[in-house]
């Protein structure tokens, strides 16, 4: 019997033992990371192909030269986009961002690529076109943007161009900056911390707008006196 009770308390022993468990947990941890990369291997993967696949297609379109009128996607006969539909290219030259955006912004969908917010403004319109998308992404690298930095947006009615004149970090709860305007607008939006390990806790937004003159509207979602 006392034999018996020796090696169940020698057999716990073991068990119980730090080593042991730092093992464990270290072999939880690594796996978890290489489901993690495998996911975003996948994801990347799926996007290349999905991007390549919508440049191909956009390059059948020839856009006009810059300077449409606002109001260009606003006829009777233009039909809005589907989910999933590739809609636009973005660029940010300063920044190397080059890629086409889809309209949606759900799970499936932005993992595509960019995705514009369906039910806001198209590019060039007068209202606030939101764009956003993923901070591993083809927005990896928008953290890096300034003030003046210029944002072209080509699709098959022609090409916009804007000007970035505000960047702000805001709780992800805060809806203030995609509020609808009278102006044409356009917003960037995408997780932050860039490399927050997680769901990132916050939202970075990029306000722009469509380059016409000296004139500058008030930003969609601020304030303006009392």
């Amino acid at each position: 019997m006392r034999r018996f009770r020796d090696r169940a308390s020698a057999g716990s022993g073991r068990v119980r033992s730090p080593g042991f468990g730092a093992l464990v947990a270290g072999v939880g941890l690594f796996l978890t990371g290489a489901a993690v990369l495998v996911d975003a291997g996948v994801m990347r993967l799926k996007q290349e192909g999905w991007q390549r696949a919508a440049r191909r297609a956009s390059a059948v379109a020839s856009p006009r030269a810059p300077g449409r009128g606002a109001s260009s996607h606003s006829t009777p006969c233009a039909a809005a986009p589907r989910r999933g539909d590739s809609i636009a290219r973005i660029r940010l030259d300063r920044l190397g961002i080059d890629a086409m955006v889809v309209e949606g912004t759900d799970t499936l969908t932005l993992r595509l690529g960019p995705g514009h917010m369906q039910g806001s403004a198209l590019p060039g319109e007068a209202d606030n076109c939101i764009i956003a998308g993923h901070r591993d992404g083809a927005f990896r690298r928008l953290a890096g943007v300034k003030e003046g930095d210029r944002v072209r947006l080509e699709d098959a009615a022609g090409i916009s161009d804007y000007r970035v004149v505000d960047v702000a970090v805001v709780a992800k709860e805060d809806a203030r900056l995609l509020a609808p305007s009278r102006d044409p607008w356009l917003t960037l939006v995408t997780c932050y911390p860039i490399h927050y390990i997680g769901p990132a806790p916050r939202r970075l937004v990029v306000r722009a707008t469509l380059v016409a003159g000296d004139r500058q509207p008030a930003l969609p979602g601020a304030r303006t006196g009392s």
